[in-house]
C-alpha cells in the first residue's frame, strides 16, 4: 500500500487514475528493505507478548510485523501468548482498504503441558469527530473506538497480562506521527523504569 503525499507517490497514484479499469505495465526500480527492527524478535523464549501501535499509513509497518508472527504461531509453533495492535487513524476508510491481522485466533499444535490459542486484539481508534458513523461496519472481530488510544492504560494492561503469564518482557513496535511516537517512548520509559515500579516486567521498544 502507497500513500500519495507528493512527489513520485502522486505521479504514482494519477497513473493508476488515468488506467481506469485496464491494467498497465510499468516498469520499476525497488530497492530494499533498509535497516533492521531494534527488538530481537528471533529470541522467541523472551518475546511471547507483542503490542504494535501505529497511526496512519504507519499501519503498513506494524502489519508486517503482526503477520510474520501471525505465520510463526500458525506454521512454526511459536509460543505467542497474546500480539495487541492498537491503530489510530482519522477515518475509517483506510481501515476497510487494508484490514489489520486478517485473523483474529490462530490455533496452534498443543504443548505437552499446555495448550491454547494465541490472544489477538485488533483495536481501530476512529480520532476524527463523525467519521465513525457509517453504515458500512467493520469486521466483526475489529474493535472499534471514537477517540485517542489510552496508552497509559493500554500499557498497564499489558502488564498485568505478562505477569499474569509469568513473562517479564513484551515487545513494543511503533510507527505512526511523532506525537504518538514520542508518547510511545514515554510511556516505555515510564512503565519500565524499575523493578519495583513495574512489577519486574519490561517494554522493549
Amino acid at each position: 500500500h502507497i500513500r500519495a503525499l507528493g512527489g513520485w507517490s502522486g505521479k504514482l497514484v494519477k497513473l493508476a487514475e488515468d488506467g481506469g479499469d485496464g491494467e498497465q505495465e510499468v516498469s520499476i526500480f525497488l530497492e530494499g528493505p533498509y535497516g533492521s527492527l531494534a527488538v530481537d524478535l528471533d529470541n522467541r523464549q523472551r518475546y511471547k507478548h507483542v503490542l504494535l501501535v501505529c497511526g496512519g499509513i504507519g499501519v503498513t509497518h506494524c502489519q508486517s510485523v503482526g503477520k510474520a508472527l501471525q505465520y510463526q504461531a500458525y506454521h512454526e509453533g511459536r509460543e505467542l501468548n497474546s500480539m495487541r495492535l492498537i491503530w489510530a487513524v482519522r477515518d475509517l476508510n483506510m481501515v476497510r482498504d487494508m484490514p489489520p491481522l486478517e485473523d483474529s485466533t490462530i490455533k496452534k499444535k498443543k504443548r505437552k503441558n499446555k495448550g491454547h490459542d494465541v490472544y489477538i486484539s485488533k483495536e481501530v481508534y476512529c480520532t476524527r469527530a463523525g467519521q465513525a458513523d457509517t453504515e458500512d461496519p467493520l469486521p466483526a472481530d475489529i474493535k472499534l473506538m471514537t477517540h485517542r488510544p489510552d496508552l497509559g492504560k493500554i500499557f498497564r494492561e499489558m502488564k498485568q497480562q505478562a505477569i499474569d503469564c509469568g513473562e517479564v518482557n513484551i515487545a513494543v513496535f511503533g510507527c505512526g506521527p511523532n506525537a504518538l511516537m514520542d508518547t510511545l517512548k514515554e510511556c516505555c520509559r515510564d512503565h519500565s523504569q524499575s523493578v519495583a515500579s513495574c512489577g519486574g516486567v519490561f517494554f522493549d521498544l
